[in-house]
């Protein structure tokens, strides 16, 4: 009896008069109907939510996925970046050494440069001598 009246009131808003005996044929065959199709609704509305979570569920794994993959790009990210700065703490390192390599072999070229000159101007000094000693002769 009670839920006759709980079924009257969602069909019409307000509850049942006496019960169910003082209802008509044809009312009882259009409640039936209505409970039928509340009853259809039911079942598509709890097909729907089965649906719905199911596809929250694949989502929710991809976008598991999606982090999983993001986290190890950052991670491959992290150690490019630090390879890149170890390597340029090496380049720096290494470019100190070329520049003072460079500085040292510019200091040596020059005075092997300056010896040459002297080298030059012993042996034209010599040349002169040996001409000179020509002529007396």
């Amino acid at each position: 009896m009670r839920q006759q009246e709980q079924t009257d009131r969602l069909l019409t808003g307000h509850p049942s008069r006496s019960s169910s005996s003082s209802l008509s044929g044809h009312s009882q065959d259009g409640l039936q109907r209505e409970l039928e199709v509340l009853r259809v609704e039911k079942d598509r509305q709890e097909n729907e939510t089965f649906i719905l979570q199911r596809s929250l569920e694949e989502l929710s794994a991809r976008l598991e996925a999606q982090q999983q993959g993001i986290q190890a790009k950052d991670e491959t990210i992290a150690q490019l970046m630090e390879m890149i700065q170890s390597n340029k703490g090496l380049e720096s390192k290494q470019l100190e050494m070329h520049k003072e390599q460079h500085s040292t072999d510019k200091k040596k070229l020059a005075e092997a440069l300056n010896q040459l000159a002297k080298l030059r101007e012993g042996i034209e000094e010599r040349d002169r001598a040996i001409a000179s000693l020509r002529e007396v002769q």
